[in-house]
């Protein structure tokens, strides 16, 4: 990923494309990763349900953990409007980040 990052950062700084290969926050989702690398040491890796209980738990744990920090931040919904500050806004933020 860091890889990438810096390929469309140097794209984007030549005017070859509109995405930018770094951005406002993405420090987090790089200090997730890595919070995930660490679940990742703690798993058996000879026992299946402890791989299956730490990839879901690093699954879940970037899902919650990001979109909370997306809504708790100001992150924008796919109108380009801030998730209100209240219950409700948050669980939006949280359907958003579902895959459909």
């Amino acid at each position: 990923m860091l890889i990438s990052d810096v390929l469309y950062q140097f794209l984007y700084s030549r005017g070859l494309t509109e995405i930018r290969g770094f951005y406002h926050g993405q420090w987090v989702n790089y200090v997730l990763f890595t919070a995930i690398t660490v679940i990742g040491f703690f798993i058996n890796k000879n026992k299946v349900g402890s791989v299956i209980f730490g990839s879901l738990a690093g699954a879940l744990f970037f899902y919650i953990t990001s979109n909370f920090l997306d809504w708790a931040g100001g992150g924008l919904d796919i109108n380009n409007q801030s998730y209100p500050k209240t219950f409700d806004g948050l669980m939006s933020c949280y359907a958003a980040g579902l895959p459909s």
